[in-house]
């Protein structure tokens, strides 16, 4: 539930991840919005490298992150080996390509149940392992209004609904969301799992019909005063 929003950097304008052969590095972020953060070249959001990183990105919003200068590579750098992993996450709006991944040295990216605008195309470099899985979308998300910094999603976004409670990889549960952790029938995909109110619609159900009006109808005529 962290903001990184608005820094700036020659490289990994909100985060900034090397880990060398000696020391484990696997962070995991978690409901956080990365946002509008400026590098010069190599990753306007996220610089991640070493084989011994491991970066994992659960429920997030990466968003509207840009380049100081015209020769940036993307707002996701992986080189020399690191793993990552998104998972009910959003990457939309971005400069340049979502994620980028070193020819020579690549890193694993997988790819889980998140919104990535534009899909596989704006995931450049050496994409040989990139493992795009189940329920991924390729749309813009439809923020309520990222100009504002609102990047909770507006009522008609297909990313609401869309993410998974439960995501297992390699042995390992990575996602294991109870039913009250969200509101619908699934937790919705980025940072912020939203919760509309409707007029009317008095059981909280999002429709407003005669179920919402029969309960109220016992108290007709009824009158609050004790006597």
């Amino acid at each position: 539930e962290c903001i990184i929003m608005s820094n700036e950097a020659y490289s990994g304008g909100g985060i900034y991840l090397v880990a060398g052969s000696e020391n484990l590095t696997s962070p995991e972020f978690s409901n956080c919005l990365i946002a509008k953060n400026t590098a010069d070249f190599h990753a306007s959001a996220v610089y991640c490298k070493g084989d011994s990183s491991a970066l994992m990105f659960i429920n997030c919003t990466i968003a509207d992150n840009d380049f100081k200068w015209n020769n940036g590579r993307s707002v996701i750098y992986s080189v020399f080996g690191p793993k990552i992993l998104l998972v009910n996450t959003i990457l939309s709006n971005n400069s340049l390509n979502e994620i980028f991944i070193d020819e020579d040295y690549p890193g694993s990216v997988t790819i889980g149940y998140s919104t990535i605008d534009g899909g596989l195309a704006v995931i450049t470099g050496n994409t040989s392992l990139v493992t795009w899985l189940s329920g991924n979308l390729e749309m813009d998300p439809l923020f309520s209004d990222s100009i504002q910094s609102n990047y909770g999603l507006s009522p008609n976004s297909q990313a609401i609904d869309a993410g998974t409670a439960l995501f297992e990889l390699e042995g390992r549960r990575i996602v294991d969301y109870s039913a009250d952790h969200y509101v619908g029938a699934a937790p919705d995909m980025g940072a912020y799992e939203m919760s509309f109110v409707y007029p009317g619609d008095t059981d909280n159900n999002g429709v407003v019909d005669a179920f919402d009006v029969l309960p109220i109808g016992i108290y007709f005529l009824e009158s609050t005063v004790q006597r």
